[in-house]
Protein backbone atom coordinates (compact mmCIF):
# COMPACT_ATOMS: atom_id res chain seq x y z
CA UNK A 1 0.00 0.00 0.00
CA UNK A 2 1.45 3.34 -0.66
CA UNK A 3 -1.31 5.27 -0.13
CA UNK A 4 -3.51 6.35 3.11
CA UNK A 5 -7.48 6.30 3.08
CA UNK A 6 -7.61 9.56 1.95
CA UNK A 7 -5.10 8.54 -1.64
CA UNK A 8 -2.62 10.64 -0.37
CA UNK A 9 1.11 8.76 -0.31
CA UNK A 10 2.46 7.92 2.88
CA UNK A 11 4.55 10.69 3.30
CA UNK A 12 6.16 11.15 6.86
CA UNK A 13 5.77 15.15 7.08
CA UNK A 14 7.97 16.42 9.80
CA UNK A 15 6.12 18.86 12.54
CA UNK A 16 5.45 22.29 10.68
CA UNK A 17 5.87 21.02 7.26
CA UNK A 18 2.33 19.66 6.19
CA UNK A 19 0.81 20.48 2.54
CA UNK A 20 -2.32 22.28 4.64
CA UNK A 21 -0.35 24.16 6.55
CA UNK A 22 1.55 24.99 3.01
CA UNK A 23 2.46 28.28 1.35
CA UNK A 24 3.54 26.09 -1.43
CA UNK A 25 3.25 22.47 -2.08
CA UNK A 26 3.97 20.44 -5.38
CA UNK A 27 3.14 16.59 -5.78
CA UNK A 28 4.78 14.89 -8.76
CA UNK A 29 5.28 10.77 -9.66
CA UNK A 30 6.88 9.32 -12.24
CA UNK A 31 7.25 5.50 -13.73
CA UNK A 32 10.76 4.97 -14.04
CA UNK A 33 12.06 1.67 -15.58
CA UNK A 34 14.19 1.05 -13.27
CA UNK A 35 14.11 -1.26 -9.94
CA UNK A 36 14.19 1.20 -6.68
CA UNK A 37 17.81 0.37 -5.28
CA UNK A 38 19.47 1.67 -8.92
CA UNK A 39 16.71 5.30 -8.73
CA UNK A 40 17.62 5.36 -5.14
CA UNK A 41 21.46 5.13 -5.98
CA UNK A 42 20.74 8.33 -8.20
CA UNK A 43 18.84 10.20 -6.36
CA UNK A 44 20.80 10.25 -2.92
CA UNK A 45 24.28 10.84 -5.15
CA UNK A 46 24.18 14.21 -4.10
CA UNK A 47 27.71 14.90 -4.84
CA UNK A 48 26.54 14.69 -8.38
CA UNK A 49 22.99 17.00 -8.19
CA UNK A 50 24.63 19.95 -10.45
CA UNK A 51 25.20 17.71 -13.20
CA UNK A 52 21.36 16.93 -13.65
CA UNK A 53 19.30 18.54 -10.87
CA UNK A 54 17.64 21.90 -12.02
CA UNK A 55 18.80 24.57 -11.39
CA UNK A 56 21.57 23.28 -8.52
CA UNK A 57 25.27 24.47 -9.01
CA UNK A 58 27.03 23.20 -5.97
CA UNK A 59 27.06 21.19 -3.13
CA UNK A 60 29.06 21.32 -0.15
CA UNK A 61 29.68 19.95 2.82
CA UNK A 62 28.42 16.90 1.97
CA UNK A 63 30.65 14.02 4.23
CA UNK A 64 30.22 10.66 2.58
CA UNK A 65 27.16 9.11 1.65
CA UNK A 66 23.79 10.64 2.61
CA UNK A 67 22.03 9.50 5.60
CA UNK A 68 19.84 10.12 8.13
CA UNK A 69 21.15 13.29 10.11
CA UNK A 70 23.42 13.90 7.54
CA UNK A 71 24.09 17.76 6.49
CA UNK A 72 25.18 19.53 3.50
CA UNK A 73 24.54 22.94 1.62
CA UNK A 74 23.16 23.06 -1.72
CA UNK A 75 23.66 26.47 -4.32
CA UNK A 76 20.45 26.26 -6.15
CA UNK A 77 18.98 29.44 -8.40
CA UNK A 78 21.22 31.30 -6.55
CA UNK A 79 20.37 30.87 -3.15
CA UNK A 80 22.04 28.90 -0.59
CA UNK A 81 20.02 26.27 1.31
CA UNK A 82 21.26 24.52 4.29
CA UNK A 83 20.33 20.51 4.03
CA UNK A 84 19.30 17.91 6.86
CA UNK A 85 18.79 14.61 5.80
CA UNK A 86 15.28 13.61 8.01
CA UNK A 87 14.91 10.11 6.88
CA UNK A 88 17.06 7.57 4.50
CA UNK A 89 15.66 4.02 4.33
CA UNK A 90 17.28 2.57 1.27
CA UNK A 91 15.83 1.99 -1.15
CA UNK A 92 12.49 3.20 -0.80
CA UNK A 93 12.44 6.38 0.68
CA UNK A 94 14.44 9.92 1.27
CA UNK A 95 13.28 13.70 2.85
CA UNK A 96 15.10 16.25 3.67
CA UNK A 97 14.65 19.45 5.21
CA UNK A 98 16.08 22.64 3.47
CA UNK A 99 16.45 26.06 4.90
CA UNK A 100 17.53 29.34 2.85
CA UNK A 101 16.71 32.94 3.47
CA UNK A 102 13.04 33.36 3.95
CA UNK A 103 11.59 29.70 2.80
CA UNK A 104 11.87 26.34 4.45
CA UNK A 105 11.13 23.82 2.43
CA UNK A 106 10.52 19.83 2.87
CA UNK A 107 11.17 17.55 0.33
CA UNK A 108 10.04 13.48 0.88
CA UNK A 109 11.12 10.93 -2.49
CA UNK A 110 9.03 7.74 -2.17
CA UNK A 111 10.16 4.95 -4.20
CA UNK A 112 7.52 1.58 -5.14
CA UNK A 113 8.24 -1.44 -6.80
CA UNK A 114 6.40 -1.87 -9.54
CA UNK A 115 8.41 -4.69 -11.58
CA UNK A 116 10.10 -4.06 -13.68
CA UNK A 117 10.02 -0.31 -12.63
CA UNK A 118 9.35 2.02 -9.80
CA UNK A 119 6.65 4.05 -9.13
CA UNK A 120 8.71 7.33 -8.01
CA UNK A 121 6.41 9.81 -5.98
CA UNK A 122 7.68 13.36 -4.97
CA UNK A 123 5.88 15.90 -2.38
CA UNK A 124 7.73 19.39 -1.40
CA UNK A 125 5.93 21.56 1.75
CA UNK A 126 7.89 25.22 1.41
CA UNK A 127 7.10 27.76 4.41
CA UNK A 128 7.96 31.66 4.21
CA UNK A 129 7.38 34.70 2.75
CA UNK A 130 9.81 33.39 -0.38
CA UNK A 131 7.22 30.28 -0.90
CA UNK A 132 4.08 32.70 -0.64
CA UNK A 133 5.50 34.59 -3.57
CA UNK A 134 6.14 31.88 -5.46
CA UNK A 135 2.64 30.74 -5.15
CA UNK A 136 1.00 34.06 -6.17
CA UNK A 137 3.71 35.10 -8.91
CA UNK A 138 4.46 31.50 -10.65
CA UNK A 139 2.32 28.79 -9.49
CA UNK A 140 3.91 26.48 -11.24
CA UNK A 141 7.36 27.12 -10.76
CA UNK A 142 7.41 24.05 -8.20
CA UNK A 143 6.05 21.87 -10.52
CA UNK A 144 8.06 22.45 -13.32
CA UNK A 145 11.31 21.77 -10.74
CA UNK A 146 9.95 18.98 -9.56
CA UNK A 147 8.84 17.60 -12.37
CA UNK A 148 12.52 18.20 -14.79
CA UNK A 149 13.77 16.38 -11.84
CA UNK A 150 11.87 13.74 -12.04
CA UNK A 151 12.66 13.66 -16.20
CA UNK A 152 16.16 13.65 -15.25
CA UNK A 153 16.09 10.93 -12.48
CA UNK A 154 14.28 8.42 -14.54
CA UNK A 155 16.93 9.14 -17.48
CA UNK A 156 19.77 8.89 -15.40
CA UNK A 157 18.28 5.83 -13.81
CA UNK A 158 17.56 4.16 -17.10
CA UNK A 159 20.70 4.38 -18.73
CA UNK A 160 22.53 3.09 -15.61
CA UNK A 161 20.10 -0.26 -15.84
CA UNK A 162 21.22 -0.49 -19.70
CA UNK A 163 25.14 0.16 -18.83
CA UNK A 164 24.83 -2.16 -16.00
Amino acid sequence: MTEDDAGRPLIHWPAGFTPERADCFCHAETTVPAPPAVVFDVLTDVAAWPSWVPGVSAITHLGGPLRTQCTFDVDMRGERFEVLVAECRPPNRVGWTAIAAEVQVYQSWLLVAARPCTRVITEVVAVGPVAAAYRESRPSWSDNITRHWLHALGMLAEKKVRTS
